[in-house]
């Protein structure tokens, strides 16, 4: 059990309010369609997909170019994400 880490570069996509997107589709999209929504391809991005439990409600630091998240068990995006 643990985080999932995926290299994501925040400088070239979205630059303008990013964080409303972004929490979005942490909420509401599973981790495939979000990761298709900012052009990441899950199976070459190196993302591991860990099951945990839900545990906090903020948006990722957008600030940072990797994003860790955690998944639950029905693979909907909805815990804390942490940048490492």
């Amino acid at each position: 059990m643990g985080y999932a880490r995926c290299n994501i570069d925040y400088s070239e996509k979205k630059k303008v309010n990013t964080t409303p997107m972004i929490w979005q589709g942490f909420m509401n999209r599973h981790y495939t369609e979000f990761l298709e929504q900012i052009n990441m391809d899950p199976t070459t991005c190196g993302l591991e997909i860990a099951i945990v439990p839900i545990t906090a409600k903020r948006p990722p630091d957008v600030n940072h170019n990797r994003v860790f998240v955690q998944v639950a068990e029905d693979g909907i995006l909805v815990a804390d994400p942490k940048t490492g």
